[in-house]
């Protein structure tokens, strides 16, 4: 989404509330930016899932599985 890793941080920040506000109304009622993130992560999965599977036991799998999920509340 071309953002700096504070602003990334921040879309994390307050379980993920921000990220799905992104989510659900875009970014300045654009969606472009959330789609092709999701579209990467997509393209990307086998080497996301290898990661996670790696990072399981300090608790990443979770976390990463949270940030993933908050497209599902989106209605685009």
């Amino acid at each position: 989404m071309e953002l700096k890793s504070k602003q990334a941080a921040g879309l994390l920040a307050d379980n993920n509330k921000y990220l799905i506000h992104v989510c659900v109304k875009g970014v300045k009622s654009n969606y472009q930016k959330v789609c092709d993130w999701y579209a990467l992560m997509y393209k990307e999965l086998r080497l996301l899932a290898t990661l996670m599977e790696k990072e399981e036991e300090h608790g990443s799998v979770k976390i990463t599985l949270n940030f993933v999920s908050a497209g599902l509340y989106s209605g685009n």
